[in-house]
């Protein structure tokens, strides 16, 4: 009994050592109790308490407070795996972590082993991707430019609010059709295809050209073509963009007007 006895803590104690050595901040909480009967280092350090502030506390003072009376895995028998929950300092601030939970039984007892780590500077990345991701396609939007992004299949990936008004097409209609079906022109389907001519290589494409409308009316524009380059440097398709030059055209159509009445008089004198 006394050798089974020796063997049983020499394995206890490896158990605690692997707890305690863990990356992770560990818990074991009660089954029945809900009361916290063990802690690691790790776990102390995140919520800032001490290990007697801590053992013998009820989980949710300390983990996932706003779910108490309906616990995922005690009342909802849910399976908690790689799951986001908050975890509650010794200052009440709320820190975001990502937990595991598994049913283990320590002393006798069947006891919750949670294991979570802190993920406030993923978190903390997250947001400052979607504040920039949010920062771009609101420049994307609000460009004076018609623009639109198109993959290498001619597919309308994207456009902007500018491209909606040139084309005469909503962003809904336009987006998933072909280019060449939605403000078409005289270089679709030819080799002067700015697609064909980058994914050939070109790396800009710039022409004056006319686009037909929604409506079937044609309106005066200058195309830009650059490559939309994926996250390994290969060309995933093309950004276009249009500037109407209707009224230039008008300006033209003006100045050209006054020069043959010029000429007219000149001729005739």
């Amino acid at each position: 009994r006394a050798r089974i006895q020796r063997i049983l803590e020499r394995r206890e104690k490896e158990a605690t050592d692997i707890l305690e050595n863990n990356p992770a901040g560990i818990m074991l909480v009660d089954a029945e109790t809900r009361n916290i009967s063990w802690v690691n280092s790790n776990a102390l350090q995140l919520t800032g308490n001490t290990l007697e502030k801590v053992v013998g506390c009820v989980c949710h003072d300390h983990l996932c407070p706003s779910e108490q009376g309906s616990c995922p895995v005690l009342d909802l028998g849910l399976n908690v795996d790689r799951s986001e929950r908050t975890l509650i300092t010794s200052t009440g601030d709320k820190v975001p972590i990502l937990k595991s939970v598994t049913q283990v039984t320590y002393q006798d007892r069947p006891h919750l082993l949670e294991a979570f780590f802190d993920i406030t500077k993923q978190k903390k990345m997250q947001q400052e991707i979607k504040s920039a991701h949010a920062e771009l396609d609101q420049i994307f939007q609000t460009a004076s430019v018609g623009m639109r992004l198109v993959d290498i299949n001619f597919n309308i990936l994207k456009v902007n609010e500018t491209f909606v008004r040139l084309s005469g097409t909503s962003a809904s209609e336009a987006m998933g059709e072909k280019c060449f079906n939605i403000f078409a022109g005289e270089k679709c389907h030819t080799t002067e295809c700015p697609l064909t001519q980058t994914l050939d290589g070109r790396k800009t494409s710039e022409y004056q050209v006319e686009k037909v409308q929604a409506d079937g009316s044609r309106i005066p524009c200058i195309l830009r073509a650059t490559p939309f380059m994926g996250p390994n440097g290969d060309t995933i398709g093309i950004v276009e963009s249009f500037q109407d030059i209707t009224d230039l055209k008008n300006i033209q159509e003006e100045l050209r007007a006054e020069r043959d009445k010029l000429h007219r008089i000149l001729f005739q004198q």
